[in-house]
């Protein structure tokens, strides 16, 4: 995508969102139910690669309605019916195929990334602060249809009622924080492994015990600089599509990070969205990888070489 070659994406932004689609179609019916959460044989998970492509898919629909999408009246957005009912329908099939396999965190990723996104195409906050009181009135009205979404939202609420159950992993996920306190007990020196699955969701309790709160926010600085580095990116490009794609996939890491740590400090009920570059899981790190490669090559749009300027 370097040289400016990732527009041309823009015009096949169908094919982003049919694989997308299919990809979360696929997985519906060939995966199963592990943990909560739908994998294929050898507990792959190519779900991951959807975040990417619907990033593109967005920036590309966004981008192409952003004046009528602009439209509004006293700082309110009124735009077109027809572009509404458009866009819903186009996003309408990805986000139920998310829901019928209760991936409730990866929905609620992609819905903050969708709001983010029209923000930064429309500069209407009104997008961002009505869209987020409607996510989460869909997340109060999904989560109590899913039993897994159900425990989660039960053990972030009151932990102590099911110590030994749902609750068992965030109680010992704290009192490892707990036991890291300022500077930590050094590398290694922690007991990582008294909590459920450390190495995948909880993988930030790692840095937590052993290198302490002086330790969480350096690796949370690293996160907020990456994700500023692509808003830059995002800010310089020089066409709107690749403006709204390296918004999008700055947002979906930020957010993703946001989604993760927030949950596993108890901030937020857990999601089971991975730590990016942290949590193990080679689909998450190579997903990860090709949405930094992506916003590298946002940010080269240099001619290519030997072609005139």
């Amino acid at each position: 995508g370097r040289h400016g070659r990732l527009a041309r994406l823009e015009a096949v932004w169908p094919i982003c969102l049919g694989l997308a689609i299919a990809v979360l179609g696929f997985v519906l019916v060939a995966g199963r139910k592990y943990r909560g959460a739908v994998f294929l044989p050898g507990h792959v998970n190519p779900v991951e690669i959807v975040k990417p492509l619907l990033v593109l898919a967005l920036a590309a629909i966004l981008a192409g309605h952003r004046k009528l999408l602009t439209r509004g009246f006293l700082g309110i957005p009124l735009p077109p019916v027809n572009i509404l009912v458009t866009v819903g329908m186009l996003w309408a099939p990805p986000m139920a195929l998310l829901v019928v396999q209760g991936d409730l965190g990866m929905f609620a990723l992609m819905n903050a990334t969708l709001l983010v996104m029209l923000y930064a195409v429309t500069k209407r906050s009104a997008y961002l602060f009505g869209g987020f009181a409607a996510v989460f009135f869909l997340a109060r009205l999904l989560i109590p249809m899913s039993t897994r979404g159900r425990a989660r939202l039960e053990a972030w609420l009151d932990p102590f009622t099911a110590a030994t159950g749902g609750g068992w992993q965030p109680l010992q996920a704290l009192v490892a924080l707990y036991s890291g306190g300022l500077l930590g007990t050094g590398l290694g020196g922690g007991s990582p492994n008294v909590v459920p699955i450390v190495e995948s969701d909880f993988a930030y309790i790692i840095v937590g015990e052993e290198l302490g709160l002086v330790g969480c926010l350096c690796i949370a600085a690293l996160y907020a600089a990456l994700v500023l580095a692509g808003l830059r990116i995002a800010e310089r490009a020089s066409d709107p599509f690749r403006s709204a794609v390296a918004t999008g996939l700055s947002a979906c890491i930020g957010l993703q990070v946001l989604l993760n740590i927030g949950g596993v400090v108890k901030a937020i009920p857990l999601t089971g969205i991975p730590l990016p570059l942290l949590s193990h899981g080679g689909s998450s790190l190579a997903t990860t990888f090709l949405m930094a490669g992506l916003l590298l090559a946002v940010g080269d749009d240099r001619p290519t070489p030997g072609s005139p300027s």
